[in-house]
């Protein structure tokens, strides 16, 4: 199930997924466009990491609320709950394994366990995007930079949108809204510049970045076997590889 996940050998399966989200986009009409827009990014994120979907769309549901009861109130009761759990989410998932391990080295060093029950938790995808996505709307509600959403559908929309999943931005609500309200008519000229835009990052990644990361992984991996400017020359090319 987990297609997406492994980008660099998969990058067919990732075009055709978003290809064909975007016909079927534009053949459906503009009221029901965030329907798709949100059944395409469950898919999505079902087919990247299916047991942790459940986790998405709770949060999605439970800041959705959080924002209601902050727009109704207008307290910082709602918005420390909801920042809170979010919080206390991410903290979980990103550092439970570095605990468990510290405990665990501890338990060994005073000869109580030997390691073999230690419970290692995949950290679900793109979590700091959409945490941070739904902390940056409720604080954006409790400032009455705009009404909370009624619509849990559109809110949901906004969190689980696929092509911000897993590498932002972290966009605004008021603007996607916006832009989700006036939809978007075909345009042949913006299709065959993002095409273009698609081709010229799939260069770059596949033709240049992955080509450096073969350098830089070397180098990297015993940098006291290379000279100085080997080193110099890694981590200008790691520079390379990021951008």
């Amino acid at each position: 199930m987990e297609i997406f996940l492994n980008m660099s050998s998969n990058l067919i399966a990732l075009l055709i997924f978003a290809v064909a989200a975007l016909i079927v986009y534009y053949v459906c009409p503009k009221s029901k466009r965030h329907i798709v827009l949100l059944l395409v990014s469950i898919l999505f994120y079902g087919l990247c990491d299916l047991k942790m979907l459940a986790v998405l769309v709770v949060a999605a549901i439970f800041t959705w609320y959080c924002g209601l009861q902050i727009g109704k109130s207008h307290g910082k009761k709602w918005l420390v709950i909801g920042c809170v759990v979010l919080v206390g989410v991410l903290a979980f998932f990103k550092y439970n394994n570095f605990m468990i391990e510290g405990v665990n080295k501890l338990l060994q060093s005073l000869k109580i366990g030997d390691g073999s029950g230690i419970l290692r938790i995949i950290m679900p995808l793109g979590i700091s995007y959409y945490i941070f996505k739904a902390i940056s709307y409720m604080v954006d509600i409790y400032r009455s930079k705009y009404s909370a959403e009624q619509n849990v559908l559109i809110y949901s929309t906004y969190i689980l949108f696929f092509p911000e999943i897993m590498c932002g931005p972290i966009s605004r609500f008021d603007k996607f809204k916006t832009a989700l309200d006036e939809g978007m008519d075909y345009d042949n000229v913006k299709i065959q510049e993002g095409f273009y835009l698609i081709l010229k990052g799939l260069f770059m990644k596949v033709v240049i970045a992955n080509r450096l990361s073969v350098y830089v992984g070397k180098i990297f991996a015993s940098p006291t076997s290379f000279t100085g400017i080997a080193l110099w020359l890694a981590a200008f090319f790691y520079s390379v590889q990021l951008y």
